[in-house]
């Protein structure tokens, strides 16, 4: 019902063999055999914040301690050499040198909506991506840094005292977000209520989603996102992958389910504590599975969060159990979401919810909800979750999951009538 097999031909490009080497810091790209096309990226990119006044040049004061910079080079897929520079956050002082860091993100809700909207109505959609985003935020707090290797000697006794946002700051995300909310404000955008990164522009009719650096706009006519004969297609098959070579999983053997329903795992043991390596590879594995569940996913859904309470003790048992997932996931790839038109029913909302009573799953007998919602022919909602409270009876149970039903359905109506829908 919610998934489809993505039409497309295979958009991966695979790693080539004889890359360039990645240098992590300046001693060694200025050590490696490619250190001037480095030497070169790094001017570039020390040109773009002089004439962006991201710092001014000051005395270097005695009793101030500045933060230290460092560089992140990359080699684009194009060939193109990157470096970019960006502060040590860590070393911040909160209070001082920063208050809040609250930055708002696009809820993966909001996108499935919009991606509904455009497949419904064969709106047009564009994807803006704002070039060095952060840089064009002011900055609030006095924040001295240390200046970069490659003009340091030019200038002795001397730090910068930023004038802009600067990646790495810790309060980079808000100042850009704030930047930008005031931006569209003066445009005659209006933040909705129902999710703070999306703008409807009611004149025009014209609405806009917010990710970090990144904005979907959507409006009537004139990613991985695929489009044929007006549906849409959203697929995270290169996260997949991407995910899949990280951990060492490219060549396992798919499986057809992301679960064994036979297999009982082990509960948590404290006589066997897990090493603090294992700890962080297993909440690094689940953790790349949320973002795919969260997205495109909900027929992982059950899987991951059973295996997510495992995250500070997992067994062997539970690593195999991670592994299954992958494997699944490494058959299914191609599955993605189908946003299609149906002039029948128009943009109609349809939710279904169910409950699972006393668990046999769960030690404590607690119930499970489950519900989905669709809209355009997809899934943009689902959940999955045990109840907080034990229920007397399967009728309790259903009555604790409509409720919880019912809370995303308000939301799902605010943002549907902000949108005018």
């Amino acid at each position: 019902m919610a998934h489809a097999v993505l039409p497309a031909a295979d958009e991966i490009l695979p790693s080539r063999p004889g890359d360039p080497f990645t240098p992590d810091t300046w001693t060694e790209a200025m050590a490696c055999p490619d250190k001037a096309k480095w030497l070169q990226a790094a001017h570039k990119e020390l040109k773009n914040h002089l004439s962006n006044g991201t710092w001014r040049i000051i005395d270097r004061e005695r009793n101030k301690k500045p933060l230290t910079l460092r560089w992140v080079f990359r080699v684009k897929d194009d060939g193109t050499y990157k470096a970019r520079l960006v502060v040590r956050g860590f070393q911040q002082v909160p209070g001082r040198d920063f208050l809040d860091v609250y930055a708002v993100t696009a809820r993966p809700m909001s996108f499935k909506v919009f991606m509904a909207l455009y497949a419904a109505y064969s709106w047009d959609c564009h994807h803006v991506d704002v070039v060095a985003a952060f840089l064009n935020a002011d900055l609030k707090e006095s924040i001295q840094i240390e200046l970069p290797e490659i003009v340091k000697d030019e200038h002795p006794g001397k730090v910068g005292l930023l004038m802009r946002s600067l990646y790495g700051l810790r309060q980079a995300p808000l100042e850009w977000y704030n930047t930008l909310k005031g931006v569209l404000l003066s445009l005659g955008f209006t933040r909705t209520y129902a999710d703070h990164s999306v703008f409807t522009h009611a004149g025009k009719r014209i609405y806009v989603l917010v990710h970090v650096d990144d904005m979907l706009l959507l409006s009537p006519k004139g990613t991985d996102i695929v489009r044929l004969a007006g549906d849409v297609y959203p697929s995270q098959e290169a996260y997949i992958d991407k995910i899949l070579s990280r951990f060492t999983f490219s060549s396992v053997k798919p499986v057809p389910t992301p679960f064994n329903e036979k297999e009982v795992l082990p509960p948590y043991d404290s006589s066997a504590q897990a090493t603090p390596q294992m700890v962080q590879l297993y909440q690094e594995q689940v953790g790349s599975l949320v973002w795919v569940v969260v997205s495109t996913r909900p027929d992982v859904l059950w899987a991951v969060c059973k295996l997510a309470k495992y995250s500070h003790n997992p067994a062997s048992l539970h690593f195999q159990a991670v592994k299954r997932v992958f494997r699944y996931l490494k058959g299914s790839k191609r599955l993605c979401l189908h946003f299609s038109p149906h002039p029948a029913v128009g943009l109609a909302l349809f939710a279904y919810v169910d409950a699972s009573w006393a668990s046999p799953h769960d030690d404590n007998r607690l119930s499970t909800t489950g519900y989905v919602f669709m809209l355009a022919g997809a899934a943009i909602i689902w959940q999955s979750k045990r109840q907080t409270l034990v229920t007397l009876s399967s009728t309790e149970a259903e009555y604790v999951a409509a409720c919880l039903c019912c809370q995303d359905l308000s939301w799902i109506q605010l943002m549907l009538a902000e949108l005018g829908h």
